[in-house]
């Protein structure tokens, strides 16, 4: 299936209810990015923000007992209306 812009998409779920009336798509090239964690959270009345990190070098640490030293390294800041975040805890089916 094809978008007004010609982009191919597939159907994900379709939700027929008051207030949650939608048709869900997945683009066939959907861009992905890798994390290994969550490195904070911010939540406000309008926009929340969630921001995801990656390891990105493992070193031994001065002190053995710590155990191996990760540098992590920020790789994405996603932001949306904490309405629609909040939602997004609710299943959808």
């Amino acid at each position: 299936m094809s978008d007004s812009r010609g982009t191919s998409r597939s159907p994900v779920h379709q939700s027929r209810e008051p207030g949650r009336n939608f048709d869900l798509y997945r683009p066939d090239a959907l861009p992905t990015v890798y994390v290994d964690g969550i490195a904070g959270m911010g939540a406000g009345a309008a926009i929340s923000h969630i921001e995801f990190f990656a390891i990105v070098d493992l070193q031994q640490d001065s002190d053995p007992n710590l155990g191996p030293l990760e540098t992590r390294e920020i790789k994405l800041r996603m932001t949306m209306p904490t309405l629609q975040f909040l939602e997004g805890f609710m299943p959808i089916c």
